[in-house]
């Protein structure tokens, strides 16, 4: 009795066999991040697009940083370093070039959601639904904070970042749920079926700023 009690007890705090993946080998995280930049940019372009692409730059400095804590430190100085550098520098000078200092408190926002799915993959694998819609979430935060940086509206940014998240997170658990009969995928299909999302999320990405941007 004593010992199955101890067993379960042990199983529950066990790591998922999925949850040291490193996310900055998911291609489709960085395209992710790279549309929600260019996404923010364009709809917040009014102090010009120098401010929110250091903003962009930040926020990717910052996912370095998440993905090093996410797979272990070990043997990941540089990455560490690295991010971390990009994310303090490339913020300071979006603050010197007058980029609206409210993106700091997005950026907040999106680290926690960042360390709330590293936590939660440690128990149900980087692939489970809530940590996809955590993770993506997280990137996905770029866009606003990009865009106020820029100078665009805060309830323009909340849209933005509602209409890009609705979006990746379908598309992602689409692609998650097609990769789930292994025996159906090779690494072409995969290499095709990830450009297709690819040109799927940009043509998506592009309407959606663009017509933000008139709106606004």
């Amino acid at each position: 009795m004593n010992s199955s009690v101890t067993h379960a007890e042990t199983a529950k705090v066990q790591p998922h066999p999925l949850s040291r993946l490193d996310p900055q080998r998911f291609h489709g995280a960085w395209i992710f991040l790279c549309e929600s930049v260019a996404a923010g940019a364009l709809v917040g372009a009014q102090f010009g697009v120098e401010p929110a692409l250091l903003v962009g730059t930040a926020g990717a400095g910052a996912f370095l940083v998440i993905a090093a804590l996410s797979a272990g430190f070990h043997g990941r100085l540089r990455q560490l370093v690295t991010g971390g550098m990009l994310l303090v520098v490339s913020s300071c000078l979006a603050l010197l070039m007058a980029a609206d200092s409210r993106f700091i408190s997005i950026g907040a926002i999106a680290l926690t959601l960042a360390m709330i799915t590293v936590v939660f993959a440690r128990r149900r694998g980087f692939l489970s639904t809530p940590v996809l819609a955590l993770g993506v979430a997280a990137i996905t935060m770029i866009a606003p904070m990009t865009a106020v940086a820029g100078g665009a509206s805060l309830s323009l940014a909340v849209i933005l970042f509602v209409i890009l998240w609705l979006f990746f997170f379908w598309r992602t658990t689409r692609v998650v749920t097609l990769i789930a009969d292994r025996s159906a995928w090779n690494a072409e299909l995969l290499r095709a079926r990830g450009l297709r999302e690819a040109a799927i999320t940009a043509s998506f990405t592009l309407i959606a700023a663009v017509a933000l941007k008139i709106a606004g």
